[in-house]
């Protein structure tokens, strides 16, 4: 591929003033890897590693930035160059993994009268920030001012810093930095030489990645040091999603010719697990509540043996013939969308002949009434009829999971069958869901969905009204 420039026309801001124009910048992009010497290093410090890529060097079209913000309403990342332009990067990732460069957009900073900016005093942009009313704030380094641009194609407008969300750019915060950005809850971020490394970064120096809590206090979330990947990086953008916060860092190669420009993502590493919350389904039919005894706590079960009788009985059957004991939760499905978390777990005999049973008559979820929502317990199967004892449990509604019988394929018309409801223990579930997988384990759509050390059920019994287990 080579690189590909086009000159779109913007609309004229006055008769008296120059069309402007953005180019649109088709980059050639390689992926890079945290360590190079270690390809399978996937953290440093409290950040975790998501993808990240070099642009080749070589065209003027990239180069220079010194600021970077991210965008929620379009889902860009938006930077400034030390040169008077903007810049827009899409960004491609997959399961929150940044893997390529969709498109980069460049256009021109223009002056109060809508003019380009001309002459090394005045375009030297030093970094970019959302105003509360979406207007961007634009930081100038040699001639120092910030300006206010209601569309980055805009006329500039001097700037007062009040109102807008820290840091501003060119605050205090800002200062030294190779960029600053700020979440929702005021804690900013910094990306900078290393206290350690000397004035130079890249091969030879160290980044140092700061967070500044809103209460005043700082800590250094991780250093890139050699031999991992590091440049002069020059932008930092928070990104808030899925309950997880992300850190985008670009550099600056200020338009080398043998320099590629890095953008490099991570997300910050948190102790404090997602709990799913506990349903708490109506009791107007006939249940029987089983517990799950685990390696990391018990799950308690009500299962529906009035609306789903075949499915609930060969389930209770497991438990009373201890088939269950022993087993463990293998699968640990993780979907990166809002509430989190969001998935399945999935255990159970998993095929060992010496427990599993013959299958069972499939009960779709348009015949019992019930339905994949969050906390739902539900058989693994391949076609209606095979069901045996492999189990899920949901994480979030999982409603995509019940029978759709306008639907062509046969497994969506049929769904599978929901049979009971967790009623305690989601913290149990959530705390197996968010254990560690094994990025090599697993076939088909199971591919990196199962868990690294599985969890074993130690003990699987009936829950008696006064109190006592047994069967």
């Amino acid at each position: 591929m080579t690189w590909k420039l086009a000159l779109l026309p913007f609309a004229l801001l006055g008769m008296a003033q120059p069309a402007l124009a953005q180019e649109e910048i088709f980059a050639i992009t390689e992926p890079v890897a945290l360590n190079p010497d270690d390809p399978e290093t996937e953290q440093v410090g409290e950040l975790i590693y998501r993808g990240g890529v070099v642009i080749e060097p070589g065209d003027e079209g990239i180069g220079a930035i010194s600021g970077l913000a991210w965008d929620n309403e379009d889902g860009l990342l938006y930077a400034v160059s030390d040169d008077g332009h903007w810049l827009t990067i899409e960004p491609d990732e997959i399961d929150g993994q940044l893997i390529d460069i969709l498109g980069i957009t460049r256009g021109d900073l223009n002056d109060e009268r809508g003019r380009r900016l001309r002459g090394d005093d005045n375009v030297d942009a030093q970094a970019i920030a959302r105003d509360e009313d979406g207007a961007w704030l634009v930081t100038f380094a040699r001639t120092p001012r910030i300006w206010r641009y209601a569309r980055l194609s805009d006329p500039a407008t001097p700037s007062a810093t009040a109102g807008a969300r820290k840091p501003v750019p060119g605050s205090a915060i800002a200062a030294g930095a190779g960029g600053a950005a700020c979440d929702d809850a005021g804690d900013c971020y910094t990306v900078a030489a290393a206290p350690d490394g000397g004035d130079q970064v890249g091969k030879n120096g160290s980044s140092a990645v700061t967070l500044h809590s809103a209460d005043g206090t700082a800590q250094t979330l991780a250093v890139l040091a050699p031999p991992l990947t590091n440049a002069d990086f020059s932008g930092i953008a928070v990104r808030e999603q899925f309950g997880k916060t992300f850190l985008y860092i670009v550099s600056d190669n200020d338009f080398s010719d043998d320099q590629g420009t890095l953008l490099m993502k991570f997300e910050i590493r948190k102790d404090e697990p997602k709990i799913a919350a506990n349903p708490e389904p109506e009791v107007n039919y006939e249940t029987t509540d089983v517990v799950l005894e685990t390696d990391m706590g018990e799950i308690t079960i009500r299962l529906e043996t009035e609306r789903a009788p075949i499915t609930a009985a060969n389930f209770l059957r497991y438990i009373d013939e201890d088939r269950f004991d022993g087993t463990v939760f293998y699968r640990a499905m993780k979907l990166e969308r809002e509430p989190m978390p969001n998935g399945l777990i999935q255990g159970g005999t998993r095929f060992d002949p010496a427990r599993t049973l013959p299958g069972i008559p499939h009960e779709p979820t348009t015949l019992t009434g019930l339905s994949h929502t969050n906390g739902a317990v539900s058989m693994a199967m391949g076609d209606p009829g095979t069901a045996n004892g492999d189990f899920s449990i949901m994480l979030a509604d999982q409603i995509g999971l019940d029978a759709r019988p306008e639907e062509e394929e046969p497994i969506w018309q049929n769904g599978y069958a929901v049979f009971g409801y967790v009623i305690d223990g989601m913290d149990v579930v959530s705390a197996i869901h968010a254990s560690p997988t094994d990025p090599d384990k697993g076939e088909g759509a199971l591919i990196g969905q199962i868990i690294a050390d599985p969890v074993t059920i130690i003990d699987a019994r009936r829950v008696v009204e006064d109190g006592d287990t047994g069967p």
